[in-house]
């Protein structure tokens, strides 16, 4: 369903306030925050997200190290809400941190990797910055390419995105090449 009924929120609040009571149980505390995160966003409060997004890396970061999947999970979820919120740059920013994270523990050429790249690419492309995304979608290519060949479809929309992006900056410029002339 598009949107969870009040019910789950009222679970997921009441399942908070008892997580965040006796200290023993606090190890669940991380997957509630998630869920709340994941409700929020789902019902577009994506404010409230944020900030049980925020909890949930806090504790990453006090219970396993910077970079770690738990931190790159939560970094790119972080992502993610900016973006719905047309936040280009703080999605940008969580992204990079989710990379850096998903780089040092699953590799620099990691199908998550290629991922976090294709959606920088399409950040920069949200924002009409295709010479910034071009170098990020050809970092994924080189990803996509060597271990799903040509035709997965990770590689076919790296590939079409690359293209799309190529053709604006030759016409971006072709026409300042022509406006100079005139």
């Amino acid at each position: 369903p598009a949107c969870l009924p009040a019910c789950d929120a009222l679970c997921y609040r009441k399942a908070l306030e008892v997580y965040l009571r006796p200290p023993s149980e606090r190890t669940m505390f991380p997957t509630t925050c998630h869920n709340m995160a994941l409700l929020y966003r789902k019902q577009k409060r994506f404010d409230e997200a944020l900030q049980f997004y925020a909890r949930r890396l806090a504790i990453c970061q006090s219970t396993v190290r910077e970079n770690h999947t738990a931190a790159a999970d939560v970094y790119r979820a972080m992502g993610a809400v900016y973006s719905s919120q047309d936040r280009c740059d703080q999605a940008i920013e969580c992204m990079a941190k989710a990379l850096s994270s998903t780089a040092a523990t699953l590799g620099e050429n990691s199908p998550e990797a290629a991922e976090l790249l294709m959606n920088m690419g399409l950040l920069h492309r949200k924002q009409g910055r295709t010479f910034e995304a071009i170098p990020l979608v050809k970092r994924a290519m080189a990803i996509y390419y060597p271990k799903f060949g040509a035709r997965h479809e990770q590689t076919i929309q790296c590939y079409r995105l690359l293209e799309y992006l190529e053709k604006k900056t030759l016409l971006s410029l072709f026409v300042s090449l022509c406006l100079s002339l005139c």
